[in-house]
């Protein structure tokens, strides 16, 4: 399989996850593999976050969504939506 199939594959994949799902049903499964990519940014946006907000163990996603709630005032529907949609060359 080339490069190309292997975008087009991926390509299709993503959209059928967008087709069967609301953001807030999203498997935390994938919205971890994201939040590993952003968090930086996510950072950098929020500076008044610390380095223990933004981390979390094992089963733990939702919670660390909980503390990011709190401190920044954005739902956790909010941050599941913003992490799913997040594109690394717009930025949020």
């Amino acid at each position: 399989m080339d490069d190309k199939e292997r975008k087009n594959r991926r390509d299709t994949e993503e959209a059928r996850l967008i087709r069967n799902m609301e953001h807030d049903e999203v498997s935390d499964e994938i919205l971890e593999a994201k939040w590993k990519i952003m968090k930086g940014a996510f950072k950098r946006e929020y500076s008044d976050l610390t380095d223990e907000d933004l981390t979390y163990r094992q089963g733990e996603f939702g919670l660390m969504l909980g503390r990011i709630g709190k401190k920044t005032g954005i739902s956790e529907r909010r941050l599941r939506s913003t992490i799913f949609n997040w594109n690394d060359s717009r930025g949020f």
